[in-house]
């Protein structure tokens, strides 16, 4: 449906078709290449994407053992009627010593401890009573209760972790449980910045009329500090083309280059003039979503050039959707944002022709979660954005939906 609205979605300013969201991410990763390995010990891997495939190099769990503190019995005795035991054995967790367990009797065990041969079920230590000596159980129990199955969570052989995985705590842990102490990750990209403007004052500077203070580093500098080696900030870019084009030479020495600002069709917007000029090709420069609509990618050879707009809420989106895609295809995988669907608490009119991405606010009411975006939506609200907890998707060739319908939303904090 969405096509159907864009074969007419020309920015009639331009003359330049817009493309859709999934065009863009498509034409990302035509031309991104992942970055080469380097080993590094795992205590150091988290945020970093495997190169290769893990494989289990043992069982998990390496040997049956118990899951609870209590007693382990052949559960064919108590199947004849047995109740009443008498205690062979005590297994602690750590004993290296293999043993069996005596016909028709008990063994005290503890979390973690092997089981012994000829045992296959555990009871409680609280579901039993200890009278005259003797270890009497309840009438109802299951066979191979709290056994952890030597093999039961994965076996040797298998593959535990795919390449372009990111890595995580869990992760790590896994890795280590299988005395795997270094592995090949992607290297991260090299990320440098430029923020375009006359009007902008910097850490310092005091505000004049006219003037705003520039705040777009700041949402590269954090957004980003996960998925780059490195950050640079190349300072102001002046609404010239002469300072354009000197900070734009600076870009073949970066993975990314990125230019906040000029990706408009002002009269001082000179980043898409400039790229052309040193000879890159731009692959699109108008997306159909808002905020955000003016996004510029380009490349020459291996440097690859973005253009945002300067107005912070459009620049924030833009890195959400655009940007921190393009830093984790230099990682050999690719991001999936998480959306979800929640109750609309307002009723939302847009335009067909665009994708929006609404700043929303999610309140539970009634044991059911809401979001509302009844708050400040432009582009240029910052106030509402730090106030806002997710942001609000409606497709293209959407023109309303209404108070009470399903929605998706996205955690801003992701």
């Amino acid at each position: 449906m969405g096509e159907m609205f864009l074969k007419l979605a020309i920015d009639f300013t331009t003359k330049v078709k817009m493309i859709t969201i999934e065009e863009a991410l498509k034409t990302i990763d035509q031309f991104i290449n992942p970055l080469k390995s380097k080993k590094i010990d795992i205590i150091d891997s988290i945020g970093f994407y495997l190169f290769e495939d893990i494989i289990a190099k043992e069982n998990a769990p390496f040997f049956s053992n118990s899951g609870m503190d209590g007693y382990c019995i052949d559960y064919k005795s108590y199947k004849s009627g047995l109740r009443e035991y008498s205690q062979s054995l005590e297994i602690q967790a750590g004993s290296m010593t293999q043993v069996s367990l005596g016909s028709n009797t008990i063994a005290r065990i503890f979390t973690g401890a092997a089981l012994p041969l000829g045992a296959d079920t555990i009871i409680k230590q609280e579901d039993v009573k200890l009278v005259d000596g003797k270890i009497i159980l309840p009438e109802k129990i299951k066979q191979y209760d709290f056994v952890r199955e030597e093999g039961s969570d994965f076996k040797s052989g298998e593959v535990l972790l795919h390449k372009g995985e990111k890595l995580n705590s869990a992760k790590i842990s896994l890795l280590a449980s299988q005395g795997i102490y270094q592995i090949e990750v992607f290297k991260k990209a090299t990320l440098a910045y430029v923020v375009s403007g006359n009007e902008l004052k910097f850490e310092g500077d005091s505000l004049e009329f006219g003037q705003i203070r520039s705040c777009n580093g700041e949402i590269f500098e954090t957004e980003f500090k996960d998925v780059s080696k490195s950050i640079t900030n190349l300072g102001v870019v002046r609404d010239d083309k002469k300072s354009v084009k000197e900070k734009l030479l600076q870009a073949q020495n970066y993975d990314l280059f990125l230019i906040s600002g000029g990706a408009s069709v002002g009269e001082y917007d000179f980043t898409k003039e400039v790229l052309l000029e040193l000879g890159y090709k731009i692959h699109f420069q108008k997306v159909a979503i808002r905020p955000g609509k003016p996004v510029v990618f380009a490349t020459k050879g291996d440097t690859i050039v973005f253009g945002v707009p300067g107005n912070p809420v459009s620049t924030f989106v833009a890195s959400k959707i655009f940007l921190k895609y393009a830093l984790v295809a230099f990682c050999g995988s690719r991001l999936k944002n998480h959306f979800f669907k929640v109750k609309l608490g307002n009723t939302i009119k847009k335009s067909s022709l665009f994708e929006f991405y609404y700043r929303g606010n999610l309140i539970e009411e009634s044991n059911q979660t809401v979001v509302y975006t009844d708050i400040n939506q432009s582009s240029g609200a910052l106030g509402a954005l730090a106030q806002a907890d997710c942001l609000v998707r409606v497709p293209i060739g959407v023109e309303k939906v209404e108070s009470g319908d399903l929605i998706e939303v996205m955690m801003i904090s992701e």
